[in-house]
C-alpha cells in the first residue's frame, strides 16, 4: 500500500487485491469502496490487480478500506517490512513511536517491541 496526500488533505492510496477474476470484481469493489464514509474516489483496475482510492483521513482509514475489500470476498495485499531501531531506552519511547507509525498514511498496523 501506497499513499500520497494533496493539498486538500485528502490521501490516494494504492491498494494491491488478489482474488479479481473479471471485469464485473473490479465493478464491484468500486461500487463498494465508494458506499463508504470518507471514501471520495475509487478505481479499480483488473489488469493490474490495483485500487487507487482517495479519502478522507480523517473520516476513513486504510483498515476499513482493507475490510470493506476483505468483505466482498477479495484478498489486500500487505507488504510487511521489519526494522532494527536503536536508541530506544524504555516502552514509552516504543509506545510513541508506534503510535507515530500507525498515524501515518500508508502504514495499515505497526508494532514496535523494544527487545
Amino acid at each position: 500500500m501506497t499513499a500520497l496526500k494533496d493539498e486538500d488533505n485528502l490521501y490516494t492510496s494504492t491498494v494491491k487485491i488478489d482474488g479479481m477474476s473479471c471485469a464485473a470484481c473490479a465493478v464491484r469493489i468500486e461500487k463498494g469502496l465508494l458506499s463508504l464514509a470518507g471514501v471520495k474516489k475509487a478505481g479499480v483496475n483488473l489488469a493490474t490487480e490495483n485500487a487507487a482510492i482517495t479519502y478522507e483521513p480523517n473520516v476513513i482509514g486504510l483498515h476499513e478500506i482493507s475490510g470493506k475489500i476483505e468483505k466482498l470476498g477479495f484478498q489486500v495485499d500487505k507488504a510487511k517490512v521489519d526494522l532494527k531501531i536503536n536508541g530506544m531506552s524504555c516502552a514509552a519511547c516504543s509506545t510513541r513511536l508506534e503510535n507515530g507509525l500507525n498515524k501515518l498514511s500508508g502504514v495499515y498496523n505497526a508494532v514496535v517491541d523494544k527487545w
